[in-house]
C-alpha cells in the first residue's frame, strides 16, 4: 500500500498534468504603426532593459506575449492587495515605453489535452 505522501504527491501530478498555468506571463499591445525597424528595436528593450523574452506574438494585433527570462526577485514578497497583483511595477514601468499601447498580467491557464465527449451530441430528435 502506497504511504500518504505518495498518494498525495500521485494526486498532485495528475492535476499538473491535466492543465498548465503559466506565470509571470505578460501581455504588451505595441503602438500601431511601428516599422520593422522600431518592432526590433521594442523587442531588444525588452530583452535587454526588462530581461523578458517573446513567447508568442499575435502580429494582426500586434500584442507580445513576453516572460521573465529567470525569476524575479520581487516574487518574495506577495503583493499587499489584488490590485498590486495585477498591475506589478514591471507592468507599471512597460506602460511608460514609447513603443507600447498597453500591458498587462496574462493569466492563461490551458488543458494538456481535449476532454473527451460525454457522447451526447446535443442534438434535439
Amino acid at each position: 500500500m502506497a504511504s500518504p505522501s505518495a498518494a498525495s504527491r500521485g494526486t498532485s501530478a495528475h492535476h499538473a498534468a491535466r492543465s498548465r498555468v503559466e506565470r509571470d506571463r505578460y501581455a504588451i499591445l505595441l503602438k500601431s504603426g511601428l516599422t520593422g525597424r522600431q518592432r526590433r528595436a521594442a523587442v531588444a528593450t525588452l530583452r535587454e532593459k526588462y530581461n523578458l523574452r517573446v513567447t508568442k506574438a499575435n502580429k494582426a494585433q500586434d500584442i507580445l506575449y513576453v516572460s521573465p527570462r529567470s525569476p524575479r526577485a520581487d516574487i518574495a514578497t506577495p503583493p499587499n492587495t489584488p490590485g498590486a497583483a495585477l498591475t506589478p511595477k514591471i507592468i507599471l514601468d512597460l506602460r511608460k515605453e514609447p513603443f507600447v499601447e498597453a500591458a498587462y498580467v496574462s493569466s492563461l491557464a490551458t488543458p494538456k489535452s481535449v476532454p473527451r465527449q460525454s457522447g451526447r451530441t446535443g442534438k434535439k430528435r
